[in-house]
């Protein structure tokens, strides 16, 4: 993947798993937290495809595109990437989902930005600095986005972004 693509990459310590109880057999809702940025994160993922169990550790990265050269990812389901038909930077990754930011608010007093995300029905929050997330606002801002993830030793995900 070309460096030009990522826009914004962290490392997410999992804090809690389900804090208000499990909702759904199926998805929890994993709350994590950046030292290096300060920023919070809540997510949700299928835990029947993928499984988190605490300690974790996530790496989570927006980039432009799936596409490895550049190309603006279509807005609809393209099974040639996950048929090995085409290589993407779902190559990487174990766990991907698709979906648009909704939302974006500022929080004025506390110079912070929230970014929403649905993956039709599961939600990605944000919340970070304005100085960290400003570019991230501007590529997402209601445009299609893809959350990849993948283990090594951590746990790495990776918001696509489809400018």
């Amino acid at each position: 993947m070309a460096a030009s693509q990522l826009i914004l990459e962290d490392t997410f310590e999992v804090k809690e798993l389900d804090p208000e109880g499990r909702k759904f057999d199926l998805v929890s809702r994993v709350v994590l937290r950046s030292e290096r940025r300060e920023m919070d994160c809540i997510l949700d993922v299928n835990t029947d495809v993928y499984p988190i169990e605490l300690p974790c550790t996530l790496t989570m990265a927006w980039a432009r595109t799936v596409d490895l050269e550049g190309r603006p990812s279509p807005d609809y389901f393209d099974k040639a990437l996950c048929s090995g038909g085409k290589r993407s930077l779902m190559d990487h990754y174990e766990y991907v989902i698709h979906g648009r930011v909704y939302k974006v608010d500022t929080l004025d007093q506390q110079m912070k930005t929230v970014v929403y995300i649905s993956f039709g029905g599961m939600l990605q929050k944000l919340v970070g600095m304005q100085a960290h997330l400003q570019c991230v606002c501007m590529c997402l801002r209601m445009r299609s986005v893809c959350v990849c993830v993948s283990v090594c030793v951590c746990v790495c995900v990776c918001v696509c972004v489809c400018v």
